[in-house]
Protein backbone atom coordinates (compact mmCIF):
# COMPACT_ATOMS: atom_id res chain seq x y z
CA UNK A 1 0.00 0.00 0.00
CA UNK A 2 2.57 1.84 1.02
CA UNK A 3 4.72 1.63 -2.48
CA UNK A 4 1.51 2.45 -4.36
CA UNK A 5 0.94 5.83 -2.95
CA UNK A 6 4.81 6.84 -2.74
CA UNK A 7 4.69 6.13 -6.68
CA UNK A 8 1.45 8.24 -7.08
CA UNK A 9 2.96 11.17 -4.58
CA UNK A 10 6.16 11.13 -6.78
CA UNK A 11 4.39 11.38 -10.05
CA UNK A 12 1.78 13.72 -8.87
CA UNK A 13 5.11 16.18 -8.06
CA UNK A 14 6.65 15.50 -11.06
CA UNK A 15 3.90 16.68 -13.11
CA UNK A 16 3.53 19.91 -10.76
CA UNK A 17 6.70 20.39 -10.88
CA UNK A 18 6.64 20.29 -14.63
CA UNK A 19 3.53 22.36 -14.75
CA UNK A 20 4.80 24.78 -12.83
CA UNK A 21 8.30 25.36 -14.83
CA UNK A 22 6.51 25.51 -17.77
CA UNK A 23 4.18 27.73 -16.73
CA UNK A 24 7.14 29.94 -15.29
CA UNK A 25 8.76 29.72 -19.00
CA UNK A 26 5.77 30.99 -20.76
CA UNK A 27 5.12 33.74 -18.17
CA UNK A 28 8.78 34.59 -18.61
CA UNK A 29 8.60 35.31 -22.58
CA UNK A 30 5.44 36.91 -22.56
CA UNK A 31 6.47 39.42 -20.54
CA UNK A 32 9.68 39.67 -22.70
CA UNK A 33 7.29 40.09 -25.40
CA UNK A 34 5.44 43.03 -24.02
CA UNK A 35 8.63 44.55 -22.82
CA UNK A 36 10.02 44.54 -26.88
CA UNK A 37 6.44 45.80 -27.57
CA UNK A 38 6.97 48.62 -25.69
CA UNK A 39 10.26 49.59 -26.47
CA UNK A 40 8.93 49.91 -30.39
CA UNK A 41 6.49 51.59 -29.51
CA UNK A 42 8.43 54.39 -28.00
CA UNK A 43 10.96 54.32 -30.68
CA UNK A 44 8.30 55.19 -33.29
CA UNK A 45 7.00 57.71 -30.65
CA UNK A 46 10.18 59.58 -30.44
CA UNK A 47 10.78 58.84 -34.31
CA UNK A 48 7.16 60.24 -35.40
CA UNK A 49 7.79 63.25 -32.50
CA UNK A 50 10.88 64.44 -34.42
Amino acid sequence: MTETSSKSVLRLTTIMFLFVRLFGIWMGGYEIYQGLKVKRLIKELQDGGN
